[in-house]
């Protein structure tokens, strides 16, 4: 789960020289996007992680979650009247994706065909290196 310290460090780390773009889309929805996050005890893995630590553009964040319930709190997150800025984009047998109305375009695909407890559980169950 994303703790306290961690999403401090990616604050630090995206709002930094070598991540403008990512940059603007945490400025745009860093804090409301982070909670809902650690609300529902999400995973961020996939591409996004890669393009981080290999210095290019996220194309979408992969949100795997630990129960059928935290999912749907967050699709619930991105329709609600609070945050509300998100327009359905595409659903597959494995995800829905939203899109961030705002300037930035944000994708973030919300995994559904299977749920997983700790990281450890998503890296055996699906092969990265397809994106690489």
């Amino acid at each position: 789960m994303i703790s306290d310290k961690l999403v401090e460090l990616l604050k630090q780390e995206l709002t930094g020289q070598n991540f403008p773009r990512e940059a603007k889309i945490l400025e745009a929805q860093a804090d409301d996007l982070l909670q809902a996050l650690v609300d529902t005890g999400a995973w961020i893995a996939g591409g996004a992680v890669t393009s981080v630590f290999t210095g290019k553009e996220i194309n979408d964040l992969d949100l795997y979650f630990p129960s059928p319930e935290a999912a749907a709190k967050f699709t619930a997150w991105c329709w609600s009247k609070e945050y509300g800025y998100c327009d359905f984009f595409f659903a597959s047998e494995k995800c829905l994706s939203f899109k961030h109305r705002g300037g930035a375009g944000s994708i973030f695909q919300i995994i559904y065909y299977k749920y997983f407890e700790t990281a450890e559980d998503i890296f055996n169950d699906f092969d990265f290196t397809v994106n690489m």
